[in-house]
């Protein structure tokens, strides 16, 4: 058994539990719980009422420094929960201690320099730290189903992709260009433009692929969350809804009231499959351990991150008006 603790107490640490109907974990005790190969056996919170909670429902040790957590428990797996602002610290000790495995809340860090400087100290040790950021649309079926139908061009070439997102590029918005950065792993993505407004959290901006194939995202000032993705290939308009929590296909037919001429249908049924979470926490700690079993990366890791955070401070540095 693989002992495993979290830095941070919050909701995505232990409190959110699993989806109530299809019992896909929510947070990261839940997963930790599912696995046959780990035991959650502590967890850190620099705020003593969070640790006193924490302990008194679960029947685990809290601790309120985590120092003595790290000495005390040498955990094989880490899960590092706490605010982002505090995730570049955390990993450095982390890593600087030679944990095994550590599974890294998203963003990875609030600037690429750190996240350069945390890969680079990572690449240094020996042995390594296996790091998976979790960037769970990664290990969804609809989204793996997308870059399958791009790869294998089933409905013909890709022509455009659409983007809506909210609440701010840093923090929500990584999701997204994290799945630009999976759908086209082997393209460089080109800024094209960006709305240049002040105090914007959320920019609209344009990019380019390497094969000139334009993608839009529109940044929308919301208190809700939404990330909406739709591919236009030749053949059908493939997408992905209300945060991956809807799929649909639309394919290209001829017209009933105009001849000759096309429009697109609802695909009934859809074949894009497994919409919503589809155990993607549960997906991601097996590929954390997996890929220390195997001494491999992870999907998800901190190389691939610096793509996505190089592209969202191009953004944010051409955001601003001069």
């Amino acid at each position: 058994m693989y002992k495993a603790v979290t830095v941070g107490l919050g909701n995505i640490a232990w409190k959110m539990g699993s989806d109530s109907v299809s019992g896909a974990s929510l947070c990261h005790r839940d997963s930790y719980e599912k696995n046959d190969k780990t035991i959650l056996v502590g967890g850190y919170s620099p705020f003593r009422s969070d640790v006193k909670l924490f302990s008194n429902s679960t029947d685990i040790q809290g601790y309120d420094s985590l120092s003595n957590m790290l000495e005390e428990v040498k955990p094989d797996i880490v899960s590092i929960c706490s605010p982002e602002k505090n995730h570049a610290e955390h990993l450095e000790e982390c890593i600087a201690r030679k944990v095994p495995m550590v599974w890294l809340e998203k963003p990875a860090t609030t600037s690429i320099s750190d996240s350069i400087k945390l890969e680079n100290l990572r690449s240094s040790m020996s042995p390594m730290s296996k790091v998976l950021v979790n960037y769970q649309r990664r290990y969804t079926s609809s989204y793996q189903q997308i870059k399958d139908l791009l790869v294998r061009e089933v409905y013909g070439k890709c022509l455009s992709v659409n983007i809506n997102y909210s609440l701010g590029l840093v923090k929500n918005g990584s999701h997204m260009m994290d799945i630009l950065n999976y759908l086209f792993p082997l393209e460089k993505l080109s800024l094209l433009w960006v709305d240049k407004k002040v105090d914007i959290q959320s920019p609209s901006f344009v990019l380019s692929t390497s094969d000139n194939i334009i993608i839009q995202v529109s940044g929308i000032e919301s208190t809700f969350h939404n990330i909406d993705i739709s591919v236009t290939f030749e053949e059908a308009r493939v997408s992905v809804l209300h945060g991956g929590m809807t799929s649909r296909v639309e394919n290209v037919k001829e017209n009933d009231l105009f001849p000759g001429y096309y429009r697109l249908y609802d695909e009934n049924p859809c074949t894009l499959k497994n919409s919503g979470f589809d155990f993607s926490f549960d997906k991601a700690l097996s590929n954390l351990i997996d890929s220390f079993e195997s001494d491999s990366e992870p999907l998800s890791n901190l190389a691939t991150v610096l793509h996505s955070q190089r592209l969202v401070e191009a953004v944010l540095n051409q955001s601003i008006d001069a």
